[in-house]
């Protein structure tokens, strides 16, 4: 192995420093396989920068690009995070609130408080896992469907196949950065409660930005709300506002104020069918992954819908008729989201890779490298992997009753050199399922 230059580094110190950067991360190609590179160039590193994520502690996975961005992204936002931990432990000291405290993760489970402070990264778009793991609490069940969490600026659409949801297999995609954090599969559009709505040549644009609250409670941009206010699906602010909102937009299109938020309304509905028939076909062209497993030959064919978020109960009998499906929203659906998140189980994910030739094997997420012999199998490598994810489960938080260990990638495969077996190399992953803590039973079936 080539060593690398260390003036190399300083002059990249001096770089940083002449730029008042206080964060860094160090990711080389192959680190998940040897890390000895990124350990003494942190060494370097950790007394001028904080924090220096090393990108083999992040993903066992071999996609180098994806673990540059993923290191990026959790040295960006770690101090931003930091602050938000300390927050919360203050508040809870105030308060005399001596309890663990789980953070959710994008993949639908929980770590602990201290982990997610260190590797904030995975919590990056938990928003929308809480939104699956609620609607799942309230609609549990073996069928495909459509999980929808309709919220003031964006509806966020995701999927359940057989009962299990979508996932990501190789990582989500944060702006331009595709990322190795394991998330739930999730597309958010610009369309909420609380979109700006304009008329442009002559149609209705609902959306994609959000200009303040809906006139009926004191903002100057008419949005659904207030149609629903109209047509007595909604009944907050004040009725009269909403009203003068839609006769404003009425005027432009020749139609009186009812007309037109029936308008706004039916184009609400037309707007998220056509958004999910796309993603439904996107999703078919391609191999289906769930949190469990990769479904071989899967086409995704939603039976219903679950339907969550503050506009829910409006748009209820509007998305059943749109999409010819029932549409179940549960008794808590404003707060659904907050309730599959305090439900979620803790999930971690270790992946054991090892080189019977070289003799190593190394665990990157927690930073385990040793010496193995020829005799190194792949059953050996899966009882390794399950064996360090139950200890880990015990660090974020997860109880013996919560673990639920399952091994989701193997491989094995010969080594040959001069002509010659020289080896194997193995690869084993192993998770904990993803899931609730236990499932409620309070659904409402909203009828057209």
């Amino acid at each position: 192995m080539k060593s690398f230059k260390p003036e190399e580094i300083q002059e990249a110190i001096l770089k940083f420093k002449e730029k008042n950067i206080e964060a860094c991360a160090v990711v080389a190609k192959f680190s998940v396989r040897n890390p000895i590179h990124e350990i003494e160039i942190c060494k370097l590193l950790k007394d001028k920068f904080s924090p220096v994520t090393m990108g083999h502690t992040l993903s066992g996975k071999l996609n180098f690009p994806r673990r540059v961005y993923t290191s990026y992204l959790n040295s960006a936002v770690y101090y931003v995070f930091k602050s938000f931990c300390e927050s919360i432990r203050e508040a809870m000291k105030k308060e005399n609130i001596n309890v663990p405290v789980n953070v959710l993760k994008a993949d639908g489970g929980t770590m602990s408080l201290d982990t997610a402070q260190k590797y904030p990264v995975n919590t990056i778009l938990s928003g929308p896992a809480a939104s699956v793991m609620g609607a799942l609490a309230f609609n549990p069940g073996d069928r495909d469907g459509i999980l929808l969490d309709i919220g003031g600026t964006t509806t966020d659409i995701s999927f359940v196949a057989d009962g299990v949801p979508l996932f990501e297999p190789l990582g989500i995609k944060i702006g331009n950065y595709n990322t190795l954090v394991r998330a739930i599969y999730n597309v958010s559009i610009g369309l909420g409660g609380d979109s700006a709505i304009h008329v442009e040549n002559g149609e209705i644009k609902i959306g994609p930005h959000r200009e303040g609250p809906p006139m009926a409670i004191g903002c100057l941009v008419p949005t659904p709300s207030d149609a629903m206010i109209v047509l007595g699906l909604l009944d907050f602010g004040d009725k009269e506002r909403a009203i003068s909102a839609m006769k404003d937009l009425g005027e432009k299109l020749q139609l009186d104020a009812k007309a037109t938020a029936k308008l706004i309304y039916r184009k609400m509905g037309e707007i998220i069918k056509q958004e999910v028939t796309n993603i439904v076909n996107e999703i078919n062209s391609r191999p289906v992954y769930t949190v469990k497993e990769l479904l071989y030959g899967k086409k995704l064919k939603p039976k219903y819908i679950s339907l969550i978020g503050g506009p829910a109960k409006a748009l209820a009998p509007l998305l059943e008729k749109e999409f010819n499906l029932p549409c179940y929203v549960p008794e808590n659906y404003e707060i659904a989201n907050a309730i599959g998140a305090a439900l979620a189980k803790p999930t971690a994910e270790v992946t054991v890779l090892a080189d019977t030739a070289e003799g190593k094997l190394s665990i990157p997420e927690i930073e385990i490298y040793e010496k193995i012999g020829k005799d190194f199998t792949v059953d050996k490598a899966e009882q390794k992997a399950l064996e360090l994810l139950r200890e880990m489960a015990s660090v974020i938080g997860a109880s013996d009753k919560d673990f639920e260990g399952e091994i989701t990638e193997k491989t094995s495969f010969n080594m040959v050199r001069g002509f010659y077996t020289c080896g194997k190399n193995i690869r084993v992953r192993a998770q904990i399922k993803p899931g609730l803590l236990y499932e409620l039973r309070g659904v409402n079936h909203v009828e057209v």
